[in-house]
């Protein structure tokens, strides 16, 4: 579980502000999806709410030592290379 801070949320509307997160919960799961296909787990069960979230996953360690130096690699490089993209659509 993970759980925000100072009444910050995640996604759903903050009834005080008036402000309107929802967009933000379809990030999270395109970011899990994303997490998911590059790491050796397997994402079983997940439930965002507005202000945290829970997931439920399996580390799948025979599958992980079965990467190689380069495969690891280009894994992380996938997860960067995702980064960047959001970066720079920020701009």
């Amino acid at each position: 579980m993970c759980r925000c801070v100072r009444r910050a949320f995640l996604c759903g509307e903050d009834r005080l502000t008036h402000t309107d997160y929802s967009h933000r919960k379809q990030w999270v799961l395109e970011r899990l999806a994303l997490l998911d296909s590059v790491f050796t787990i397997e994402l079983c069960a997940y439930a965002v709410i507005s202000n945290h979230y829970h997931l439920v996953i399996h580390l799948n360690p025979k599958n992980a030592e079965q990467l190689s130096d380069r495969d690891v690699a280009e894994r992380l490089s996938d997860i960067f290379r995702y980064m960047r993209c959001l970066q720079s659509k920020a701009k």
